[in-house]
């Protein structure tokens, strides 16, 4: 008998289960489909990823643009939409663009402020109040230059309010600096108004 268990060992009968039989190629298996886990789950990262910045693009496509008031017997100028106290002032229309200004929303800030002057009374002076567009390209830069234009054809002044230095360097090489008033110095909302209307007052006398 002795030689018979010899025999059956050497001839790979009573051999030691291999590898695979201890389940190897499950584990194989296993490893291959937590890979498979890790992508599907990389991509829809991924995916939510595109997605969020779509939204962000779209939303900074189309900024907020409020449209400012007066506080009595003050120089400041509020959010008239949360501050009720804020006041117009007459034929003037104040708005603060609350974004940068960029190439895929330049054009739909000039239709809004146009729209705006549309819709008000008698408007002889469009004031844009910068302080929260601490950013802006060349295409940003063209449109106030755009926007100008137009308002000067209607009979309207656009005046620039606290206009950051970036902003200011590129409205020089652009030469707005010379056509739009705050263009070339930060100056805030209510000291832009006086001096858009003593320029306007010096056009008439001198007229």
């Amino acid at each position: 008998m002795p030689g018979s268990i010899t025999s059956d060992i050497v001839g790979g009968r009573g051999a030691p289960p291999s590898t695979r039989e201890f389940g190897g190629s499950d584990g194989d298996a296993g490893g291959r489909g937590a890979s498979r886990r890790a992508s599907i789950t990389g991509l829809f990262v991924l995916l939510a990823a595109i997605f969020s910045i779509l939204i962000l693009l779209k939303r900074a496509s189309r900024p907020r643009i409020a449209s400012l008031g007066r506080v009595p017997a003050t120089d400041r100028f509020v959010d008239a939409s949360r501050y009720p106290e804020g006041e117009a002032v007459p034929h003037v229309v104040v708005l603060r663009v609350e974004s940068g200004l960029f190439y895929f929303n330049a054009e739909n800030v000039k239709d809004e402020v146009l729209l705006r002057v549309r819709q008000g009374e008698r408007v002889k002076l469009v004031v844009i109040d910068l302080s929260t567009s601490p950013n802006i390209d060349l295409a940003g830069v063209r449109m106030l230059g755009q926007l100008h234009d137009q308002l000067k054809q209607a009979g309207v002044f656009l005046g620039l309010a606290e206009v950051h230095g970036s902003l200011r360097d590129l409205a020089q090489a652009e030469g707005l600096h010379t056509r739009i008033p705050g263009a070339d110095q930060r100056l805030g909302v209510a000291a832009l108004i006086q001096r858009c209307e003593d320029a306007a007052t010096q056009i008439r006398t001198y007229a």
